[in-house]
C-alpha cells in the first residue's frame, strides 16, 4: 500500500492574532512576520515537493498563499468545509472583551467544549461534521486524491483535525500547539496514522508538538 503523507499548514500570523482577537470567519491581513511565515512554508513546501494544495477560501490564507506562489509552483483547490470554526458575536472582539462580556458563556464552554457554541458560532462537533470529506481524503484517499500534498487552513480546524485523526476525543483540550509557523506531517499507512512536526520550518521531530517541553 502506498504512504500518504498530508502537510497541515496554518496561515501566517495576522494583525488580529497580535491584537488577540477572535477571528473566526472574518479577516485581518498578515503581519510582516506572518509574510516571513509564508516564506517558510514555501521553502518547507520546495525541500518535501509538495505542489498539490486544498486551502480555505478566507483572505488570510489566500494571502499566505500569495506568497507561496511567488516562490513555489503550486496548485490550490479552495473548500468551504476547510474555513476556520465559527466564533459568532465574538469574532473582531478582543479576548479579554469576551471575557468580560460573555463570561458566563466561556465556563459553559471550558465544561463543554465539544458542543459550545458561542452566539451565532459554530460548535468542535460542528467543524468536525463539515471536516467529513477531509478525513475521508486523509484516510482512505478519496478517487483522483494525491498520496502528497498539503492542506492550509486554521488553527481549530488543525486541531480538530489532528484530534480526529489521532482518536483524542474533541471534548479534551489538550496543550499541543497549533501556531502559525508549526506544520504537522500526517503519514497513513495500512491504516496506521503517524505524526510528526516542524517549528519555524525545522524538522521533523516526532509526535504533536507541546512549547515549553523538550521536543
Amino acid at each position: 500500500m502506498t504512504k500518504r503523507r498530508v502537510f497541515l499548514f496554518r496561515h501566517g500570523e495576522t494583525v488580529w492574532n497580535t491584537e488577540g482577537r477572535y477571528q473566526g470567519m472574518k479577516d485581518s491581513p498578515l503581519t510582516e512576520l506572518g509574510r516571513q511565515q509564508a516564506m517558510n512554508h514555501a521553502k518547507l513546501m520546495k525541500q518535501y515537493d509538495i505542489y498539490h494544495v486544498y486551502a480555505s477560501p478566507l483572505g488570510r490564507v489566500r494571502e499566505t498563499l500569495s506568497y507561496i506562489q511567488q516562490r513555489h509552483p503550486i496548485s490550490v483547490k479552495f473548500e468551504n468545509c476547510l474555513v476556520e470554526l465559527g466564533a459568532g458575536k465574538w469574532e473582531g472582539r478582543e479576548y479579554d472583551e469576551v471575557k468580560r462580556i460573555y463570561g458566563e458563556q466561556l465556563k459553559h464552554r471550558k465544561e463543554n467544549l465539544a458542543t459550545f457554541k458561542p452566539p451565532g458560532g459554530e460548535s468542535r462537533s460542528d467543524l468536525l461534521a463539515r471536516l467529513r470529506t477531509t478525513r475521508r481524503r486523509i484516510l482512505d484517499r478519496e478517487e483522483n486524491s494525491n498520496n502528497h500534498y498539503a492542506i492550509f487552513s486554521h488553527g481549530a480546524v488543525t486541531r480538530v483535525l489532528l484530534m480526529s485523526l489521532l482518536g483524542i476525543s474533541i471534548s479534551e483540550d489538550p496543550p499541543f500547539s497549533t501556531g502559525n509557523d508549526v506544520v504537522y506531517l500526517i503519514e497513513v499507512s495500512d491504516a496506521i496514522v503517524g505524526v510528526s512536526h516542524f517549528v519555524g520550518g525545522k524538522g521533523p521531530s516526532e509526535g504533536l508538538y507541546y512549547p515549553g517541553l523538550a521536543n
